[in-house]
């Protein structure tokens, strides 16, 4: 199951929807050492408006990672030392939280500026068996984010 790096919400969901018009799942995690510079507050209203699972990277930051924790967030990646990390996973674990030291492969990560997810657009589109629907499978109400969906022959 591909992993797709995401920076807010219209990613989010705009990653969901392609991967539903599509028949197919997705993982969804924070960009590398999100969970430091947004915030676990950010991230996890993220995880609630989004509805599914969201894995926070929080990098080296323990401190961040334990935050994160406290505010329920249950799905962490931390990149520190061993030593730490196997203390961290007690912690997590005790709450009923997964850390992982690394995010799981296959990994793409999106851009900032990637409003419409294309490059997982693109990336689906190739894969085999697989159609474009008619449209980008946009959630009801945000037809002003509605824009077809690539069919991997135009150009990057």
């Amino acid at each position: 199951m591909l992993t797709v790096r995401i920076h807010d919400l219209e990613q989010g969901r705009a990653v969901l929807d392609l991967a539903a018009a599509r028949g197919t799942t997705v993982r969804l995690a924070t960009a590398e050492g999100a969970l430091s510079y947004l915030g676990v507050g950010y991230v996890r209203a993220l995880e609630e408006a989004l509805g599914v699972p969201l894995l926070a990277d929080c990098g080296d930051e323990a401190g961040t990672l334990m935050a994160g924790l406290r505010t329920g967030l249950a799905w962490l990646c931390y990149k520190g030392q061993p030593a730490i990390l196997a203390r961290l996973r007690d912690m997590a674990a005790q709450k009923g939280a997964l850390v992982l030291d690394a995010i799981p492969e296959p990994v793409m990560a999106l851009e900032a500026r990637d409003r419409g997810a294309r490059r997982l657009a693109l990336y689906l589109a190739a894969l085999p068996g697989e159609q474009a629907p008619a449209e980008n499978g946009a959630r009801q109400g945000h037809e002003q984010d509605r824009q077809p969906i690539p069919d991997g022959n135009e150009e990057a």
